[in-house]
């Protein structure tokens, strides 16, 4: 079972509610302090932390006066000008606030909408008191400064029951068969003998070790009735043991200059609109430009690309980027995604219908795990216009991993 839990902050000033501290690099006004991105709220343009104008490279930090399981990050932009947005944002996670580990970083994000939410998922996860976001970048020229509306931190923690014996304060579980484990020197039995009688008895202790019934009858009694030596007594103490995972996504990254550099990358199409729009500008990692990708010629809503990475490669998801054009007209309504080790003999392992995409959208897909050379995504009916095209593309691989 899985589970995101967030570490609400919902501060006041810079150093309440107590162990919190919130601090920056810089700031505008004090309207806008570093506090403003963690108090929960994006209520106007002033519920925000802001850079001071002219810096558009800074950073906000986060101590939570103890440490804390972080995977991902949930970002919510100013709600008002969205031009000086995070653009760009790395961050870092700290136990002593000097030395730093790279947790995330994201590079030419959409632009975002007024007080929008976006959630990031980190590459590493770990334990972390102290948390500092960079962000640089602006969304236009005349914007100078940084700002965010509000920054939130959590991790999905995957659960499962296990016993804890308070006095050697180790688990016990399923997975290793010990899930039945009862010191002798425990101070009480969770196993009662008998609701009526209100006896309780000892399991730990082997039965040879004890005579639980006597062996004569109690005398001058109607019957025969037997007493019972309890002895010391024990408990088990169950709580829930949270293992942690974290879903890590390798991304082969391509950041082509032409069809076939960097060696041994080669990228190809069966229709081009024109060399602007080559096969290989739907993997050069430029889609956040205005008009960069990959287009078919006038009338053709039907066309492949192909890319052939040189050498075998772990696939099972792809993410596709619609181009930075707010006429979505173009893009494709249906993809479908094939692999092959030569060339010649394809097997599909996606197929994704009635699609739709935003300006500058990136969308992730699941597909069938497999080891190829060559990838081929065919995309066919778009949205409206009488071709389509596409921004960038990049396959990967996704895998979980527990952390230590």
């Amino acid at each position: 079972m899985s589970n995101v839990i967030w570490h609400e902050t919902k501060m006041t000033s810079n150093n309440t509610p107590s162990p919190l501290v919130a601090s920056a690099s810089s700031v505008y006004p004090s309207t806008v302090a570093a506090w403003k991105a963690f108090n929960g709220t994006t209520s106007d343009n002033q519920d925000a932390w802001a850079s001071t104008s002219g810096v558009t490279d800074a950073y906000v930090i986060l101590d939570y006066g103890k440490e804390y399981v972080i995977d991902r990050v949930k970002i919510t932009s100013v709600n008002g000008a969205v031009t000086f947005g995070t653009k760009n944002f790395e961050v870092f996670g700290s136990n002593n606030n000097t030395e730093w580990t790279l947790l995330s970083s994201e590079l030419n994000i959409p632009v975002w909408g007024k007080a929008e939410a976006r959630e990031f998922i980190f590459n590493k996860k770990g334990n972390f008191r102290y948390l500092k976001l960079r962000t640089w970048g602006t969304y236009q020229t005349v914007e100078n400064y940084v700002g965010i509306g509000d920054i939130q931190y959590g991790s999905d923690i995957d659960k499962k029951l296990a016993i804890k014996n308070y006095v050697t304060n180790k688990h016990y579980s399923m997975s290793d068969n010990t899930i039945i484990h009862l010191p002798d020197n425990s101070t009480k039995n969770m196993i009662l003998h008998g609701i009526e009688q209100g006896k309780e008895i000892q399991l730990d202790v082997p039965f040879d070790k004890h005579t639980y019934i006597n062996d004569k009858p109690v005398a001058s009694v109607s019957g025969k009735v037997f007493t019972q030596d309890i002895g010391i007594i024990n408990t088990l103490n169950i709580r829930e043991n949270r293992e942690e995972k974290s879903i890590v996504t390798t991304w082969h990254e391509t950041k082509m200059t032409s069809n076939n550099t960097p060696t041994p990358l080669v990228a190809s199409a069966n229709s081009i609109y024109s060399s602007t729009y080559d096969a290989f500008m739907a993997f050069n990692g430029g889609a956040n430009i205005t008009g960069d990708g990959w287009a078919a010629a006038i009338g053709t809503t039907d066309a492949y690309l192909t890319l052939d990475y040189g050498s075998s490669r772990e696939i099972n998801c792809v993410k596709i980027q619609y181009m930075n054009n707010n006429d979505i007209t173009f893009a494709p309504k249906n993809i479908i995604i094939s692999c092959s080790s030569n060339d010649n003999d394809w097997k599909d392992i996606g197929n994704f219908t009635n699609l739709s995409f935003a300006q500058n959208e990136i969308k992730i897909f699941n597909l069938q795990s497999n080891i190829s050379r060559f990838l081929r995504i065919r995309m066919s009916m778009s949205n409206g216009a009488n071709y389509i095209a596409i921004g960038e593309i990049t396959f990967g691989k996704r895998s979980e991993k527990e952390v230590k």
